[in-house]
């Protein structure tokens, strides 16, 4: 089974965790991030096999802002 990456939003800010197949967290991101792209990317540092692992990212389940809206239409 692949390992799962979890991009979520903490109270501090944005924060990531891998968790394996048993659903163990292996890893995070340590810190959190104020711009999720940052996360994303520090996510993506850390993981150089993040293409392989399944994603839950918990912006899908965020209502967009303005400025969410005016960046995707750029």
């Amino acid at each position: 089974m692949t390992h799962t990456l979890e991009l979520y939003r903490a109270k501090d800010g944005w924060r990531w965790r891998r968790r394996a197949s048993n659903h163990e967290v292996i890893s995070d991101s340590g810190e959190a991030y104020v711009d999720r792209r940052d996360a994303i990317h520090g996510m993506h540092l850390a993981n150089g096999d993040w293409r392989d692992c399944r994603l839950i990212d918990d912006a899908d389940n965020l209502t967009l802002t303005a400025a969410d809206e005016a960046e995707e239409n750029q």
